[in-house]
């Protein structure tokens, strides 16, 4: 009976499904490198542009690399571009200028943006949160002016151009770089080591130190571990994969823009990283998916440019429901002070397009003019001058050809 009452039970119904769920769960924690690898060698077949998932594996890499710092350590960097940019621009001019072999100058490239790592660590890391972003932002800036200065190796403005990548032969084997999916599988090859370097690191008890010290530092701290010292050294190695998602990226596209080193590739390697899931192994080409595949999804307007359009719509429908004046003064500044809204907004995307307003607004109050003047925004258009107003064009039909109005045209 006792034998009997120590014999575990088998587990049944919710029970049971529970362990399989966790049992399976636990399989694909130990194995998500390699479904990760597995995922990322289909995406050609499912894509319909090879380029497109090119830019999904270097971008991945470089958000996976950015995570290390963000999501695992808990630092927000936001001058991460400039060692995505350095590992680009050093691959680029070891083979541009110096002639080096292309799988070399990758390598070099790694290395050149770790070195930029350790210098950016060194400065940045005496403070921390938002001072720490701010430093970085700076820092990011700074390089970005340096090689934007350095037109005779970087080719300022104009990025640098002819990355020519020839056949690279290894083992009997040649590889020619031009054919999209050998670069495709080429460039999985680099990143598939990168993911099991950093596969390996945060596996390991320094990759349980840096979620400790994301969870408390002061508690880390007091258990012993070089806060300094750990933080330094993430840095040092997300500055290390970042670079080579840098020089791969100069390899496929061939040239260098200086945009890599701008601040919107840093929040855009932000945002892969949110989207996909910070703190996660394979979040971040998750993010980088939904994001490049999005951008090209609607490639002739942008994802902002559809925000601030949808921004703009909704003022425009609330205004409609308003009473609106009819003509003369109180009609100029109601048509001002509309537009005006709407530029607003533009401004503050950094989205306008026409660089003035419907009138000139001078302290809430249109400026008038003695000889006829023209203001154009998005369909709006109105002649004014001392003594009416022509509303030609996005003015409503109870305005149009009313007292003191000309017909629309």
């Amino acid at each position: 009976m006792k034998a009997e009452m120590t014999k575990r039970r088998a587990p049944s119904g919710i029970g049971r499904v529970r362990l399989q769920a966790s049992a399976w769960q636990e399989t694909v924690q130990r194995h998500q490198l390699l479904l990760l690898v597995i995922c990322l060698a289909v995406v050609p077949i499912l894509l319909p542009f090879t380029s497109l998932a090119i830019l999904i594996l270097v971008f991945g890499l470089f958000a996976a690399a950015f995570n290390v710092l963000y999501g695992y350590a808990g630092i927000l960097s936001l001058g991460h571009a400039a060692l995505f940019g350095t590992g680009a621009y050093a691959c680029g001019i070891l083979v541009v200028r110096f002639g080096l072999t292309w799988p070399l100058a990758v390598l070099c490239g790694a290395v050149a943006a770790g070195l930029l790592g350790v210098v950016f660590a060194f400065l940045s890391l005496r403070v921390r949160g938002v001072y720490f972003a701010m430093i970085t932002l700076a820092l990011g800036q700074c390089v970005f002016f340096a090689a934007f200065q350095a037109s005779s190796w970087t080719g300022g403005d104009n990025g640098l151009r002819d990355v020519v990548v020839p056949p690279f032969g290894f083992g009997g084997l040649t590889l020619n770089m031009v054919d999209p999916l050998v670069r495709y599988y080429v460039i999985l090859l680099f990143v598939a080591l990168a993911l099991y370097f950093l596969f390996r690191v945060l596996s390991s008890p320094f990759g349980l130190t840096l979620e400790m010290i994301r969870e408390n530092e002061t508690r880390a701290r007091s258990c012993g571990i070089d806060v300094v010292g750990a933080k330094r050294l993430a840095f040092v190695i997300s500055g290390v994969v970042s670079g080579l998602a840098g020089a791969l990226y100069a390899i496929h596209l061939s040239t260098v823009p200086l945009e890599t080193l701008s601040l919107n590739t840093s929040g855009q390697v932000v945002m892969m990283v949110l989207l996909g899931g910070m703190g996660t192994f394979s979040g971040p080409f998750v993010g980088a998916a939904v994001f490049l595949i999005a951008e090209h999804v609607d490639a002739g307007a942008p994802l902002g440019r559809t925000f601030v359009d949808q921004v703009v719509q909704r003022i425009r429908r609330k205004s409609r429901d308003q009473p609106r004046p009819e003509q003369g003064r109180a009609g100029l500044h109601y048509w001002s002070e509309r537009c005006r809204k709407i530029d607003l907004v533009q401004h503050a995307f950094g989205l306008s397009f026409t660089g003035f307003g419907l009138a000139n607004v001078q302290g809430h109050r249109p400026a008038w003019r003695t000889e006829p003047s023209v203001r154009t925004l998005w369909n709006c258009e109105i002649v004014s001058d001392n003594k009416r107003v022509s509303c030609i064009i996005g003015a409503p039909k109870r305005l149009r050809g009313g007292p003191g109005c000309r017909p629309a045209l």
